[in-house]
């Protein structure tokens, strides 16, 4: 686990399954909690990247599958959430991408963090 924070006044990119819309965004248009809500296969970490690392366009990597979602890291830390740079690398994972962060402090019995990562998190890529 990398132990480099993501800075305060960071933006995060998460994408988002399209389909079925109705129950990844909700009718205001703004993500559901389920984007946010950990998997077995997060082993506790959820996927996001640093917005100046990137752009949206390569963070949503395939836009007929996934939209992307953008947050305030300000507003994970302010539920008492972390996040951490994790880059990941050919070798590693199979593709490059510097961007890669993931946050931390959440288990997948957790319903209340990921609906409050949802309430401030805006869809910016549909």
């Amino acid at each position: 686990m990398n132990s480099t924070p993501v800075a305060d006044e960071e933006q995060l990119y998460r994408s988002i399954y399209r389909t079925p819309w109705h129950k990844y965004v909700d009718p205001d248009g703004r993500p559901t909690s389920r984007n946010f809500k950990l998997r077995p296969k997060d082993e506790g970490k959820l996927s996001v990247d640093a917005a100046s690392l990137t752009t949206p366009e390569h963070s949503v990597r395939d836009l007929s599958k996934f939209a992307l979602a953008s947050l305030a890291n300000s507003d994970v830390k302010a539920i008492e959430l972390s996040t951490f740079h994790d880059p990941c690398t050919v070798e590693e994972h199979g593709f490059d991408n510097p961007a890669h962060a993931y946050i931390w402090g959440m288990d997948e019995e957790d319903d209340i963090k990921p609906a409050l990562l949802a309430r401030t998190a805006t869809v910016i890529l549909k």
